[in-house]
């Protein structure tokens, strides 16, 4: 008996939707572990609490206690000795604590300023986990705390990275003599869609931290700097920003820095210029 053979399905046609399916599939799991695991990308809080000892400042702060409209109790440390009639609030970075930036409040003592090292919920031995809503939750805390504290001094908000946004932000709801922005953001969102393109994060992101869209808000004095080199954050933000922000503004863009460099370089003389025009 002759054997007859049936056609066959296009083997091509069949391993090319095996392909796209795995894709698809691959892709949404993707996609999902980023949505699930933003925020721990975007934070990287350092949960310990500093000593004044370990950073060998007993003698020039000490530590404040704060309390939040939604009932957290944050620490931070106040290096008000200097009697200059502004008060510089720091809100830092994504990553650490507060006691890392005693550094830059010993150089804005060495001005002539004091200085406020803030610390936000999830860092620094604080309760909480950070989110940005919360995030301004504790700003409005300690600047409501530094206004009543230092009556007779003007705010100048200092804002590092991601303490950027949150500089940004309440600077479009109080008034303040001057707001510095040290490497700025235009946005989270933004800097996620640089980096992830091939999602679609602009609908993802939880955390937007929005400077671009508030920065026409900010009516005081402002100080931006940034660096080409950043690898964190594109240098670029900076320029967008300042080109959006109100007069008087001041940019240091620095060709040689990266993320971290400001005060390798003229960071520090721009920032003493910048408060002393203040006057």
């Amino acid at each position: 008996m002759k054997l007859i053979l049936l056609p066959q399905k296009n083997d091509a046609q069949s391993w090319f939707s095996f392909v796209v399916i795995r894709i698809v599939i691959l892709y949404a799991l993707m996609l999902l572990l980023l949505v699930s695991c933003q925020r721990s990308m975007v934070f990287h809080p350092n949960e310990e609490k500093p000593t004044l000892a370990q950073y060998n400042a007993t003698e020039i702060a000490h530590e404040v206690n704060v309390t939040t409209e939604d009932g957290f109790t944050l620490h931070g440390w106040a290096f008000d000795k200097p009697q200059g009639k502004y008060l510089m609030v720091y809100f830092h970075g994504n990553a650490g604590h507060f006691g890392g930036r005693t550094h830059d409040a010993r150089m804005f003592n060495d001005l002539g300023y004091p200085v406020i090292l803030t610390e936000y919920r999830g860092f620094g031995g604080n309760s909480g986990k950070p989110t940005e809503e919360g995030f301004y939750k504790d700003a409005r805390a300690w600047i409501s705390w530094a206004k009543e504290t230092y009556p007779n001094k003007k705010i100048v908000l200092y804002g590092e990275s991601l303490g950027t946004g949150v500089s940004s932000k309440m600077a479009a709801e109080y008034d303040l003599a001057g707001v510095i922005l040290e490497v700025p953001f235009t946005s989270v969102t933004d800097v996620a869609h640089d980096r992830y393109w091939y999602f679609p994060v602009r609908l993802l992101v939880f955390d937007k931290f929005d400077t671009l869209s508030r920065i026409k808000q900010i009516e005081e004095p402002i100080l931006i700097m940034g660096g080409e080199q950043d690898q964190v954050v594109p240098g670029e933000h900076a320029k967008i920003i300042f080109d959006a922000a109100n007069e008087p503004k001041t940019l240091y863009f620095e060709p040689r820095s990266d993320h971290f460099q400001i005060y390798d370089y003229d960071g520090l003389k721009y920032v003493r210029d910048f408060m002393q025009n203040l006057d």
